[in-house]
């Protein structure tokens, strides 16, 4: 999923992410403590300093912290591993419950996005076919949509019907959430009401009939800068496909048969570079047009965050990822599904102008600047004449 929020000022780089439970953690050690299993999705709030994670076959949605040497930090947010671990259990109602974060169950959370300014988090709960919502001041998770039984109906939020949503997005102005309703081979949309939440709807954006493309699989969604377009994987899709928020119009970037059945996460930075994981090659790529697109290299630099029992610098089923800015560098956060593992991924050289993301005179997939950018070769930060103005 991943919409990339404008760079967080006076914040560090991130080095250590940590979930513990009830542990300590030093960072100068080199192993790891944490253990996800099969993580399907992480994002980052704006500030870059929360970052939550969908630990599906746990259970539970993490909550990470970036700290200092031996501080303790508390996880897992919500969510209690090994109630709901069989989906062939035959009690999926024993998978189910809202309430205090102690108390609430998941079954399979696939998509995870945050809302930083009313301190929330949006979970695609995809086994029990609900979107739901954790507030964290209140300590409580609700139903935002869905009913917990598959199905489609579009509606009012309370009344609706999912089939397996795995991927989320949240646009902020417009208070809406975007939902990949996977075996319902649409994208939808939660029109939230925060004055009335009773009045809180969900429709569908795009399927054949309405937009005029069809999906198969769509998992995935993120937002451009702005929220005017979705971009959407889908895993029988060659290609991240465009959609046109205002005119519910869709198109597919440039086709690729080596993602054939293999695309699972996107992502998109405030410069609307599209990133995409697949699943298939074991790769991330990034669009930084409609049909220009380059392979994200991995380097021993990048940070692996939990214990694998098989690790390697290569990735694994990468599945959701986010991106955002910290100190003037592009980071990428994935995660490494089969390895057990987040991956934070520093993104080739970067800066952000305080005047907006259209003035980003860098492309993400070559890592050049435009000739309008100077750029410090050897910090590879933009010139003191070019930053903050």
């Amino acid at each position: 999923m991943r919409m990339a929020s404008r760079p967080a000022t006076g914040l560090p780089l991130i080095a250590v992410l940590v979930t513990l439970t009830s542990c300590w953690y030093d960072t100068a050690s080199v192993s790891p403590v944490v253990m996800f299993s099969q993580p399907h999705d992480v994002d980052v709030d704006q500030t870059g300093s929360h970052f939550y994670v969908a630990d599906m076959a746990n259970n539970r949605i993490h909550h990470i912290v970036p700290q200092t040497a031996r501080e303790r930090v508390t996880a897992p947010l919500t969510g209690q591993t090994g109630l709901c671990s069989r989906r062939d259990a035959g009690n999926e109602a024993g998978c189910f419950n809202d309430g205090r974060l102690a108390d609430a169950l998941f079954n399979r959370p696939a998509g995870i996005a945050v809302d930083t300014e009313n301190k929330g988090v949006f979970v695609a709960d995809s086994a029990n076919h609900r979107v739901r919502v954790i507030n964290i001041d209140k300590d409580m998770v609700t139903t935002l949509a869905g009913t917990g039984e598959a199905g489609f109906k579009d509606g009012v939020a309370k009344q609706a019907k999912f089939d397996t949503p795995t991927g989320l997005d949240f646009d902020f102005g417009r208070r809406k959430v975007y939902v990949a309703d996977s075996n319902n081979k649409r994208v939808r949309v939660i029109e939230i009401d925060s004055i009335n939440p009773q009045n809180t709807t969900v429709n569908t954006l795009c399927h054949e009939s309405s937009c005029g493309f069809l999906f198969q699989e769509p998992v995935d969604v993120a937002c451009n800068n702005g929220c005017t377009k979705l971009y959407v994987v889908d895993t029988t899709v060659y290609a991240p496909v465009e959609i046109d928020i205002a005119t519910q119009s869709a198109e597919s970037l440039a086709q690729d048969p080596a993602f054939s059945n293999g695309l699972s996460g996107i992502a998109v930075d405030v410069n609307n570079n599209v990133y995409v994981t697949c699943s298939v090659t074991n790769t991330i790529w990034v669009y930084s047009s409609k049909s220009a697109k380059k392979q994200v290299q991995l380097s021993e630099q990048d940070i692996a965050y939990g214990q694998s029992d098989n690790p390697t610098k290569d990735l694994r089923s990468p599945m959701g990822l986010s991106v955002n800015i910290l100190e003037g560098k592009i980071q990428l956060y994935v995660a490494d599904t089969m390895h057990d593992q987040i991956r934070q991924i520093t993104m080739p050289t970067t800066s952000l102008p305080d005047a907006g993301p259209q003035d980003l005179a860098v492309d993400a997939a070559t890592g050049d600047a435009a000739a309008d950018t100077a750029v410090d070769a050897t910090t590879g930060d933009a010139a003191a004449d070019t930053a903050g103005q």
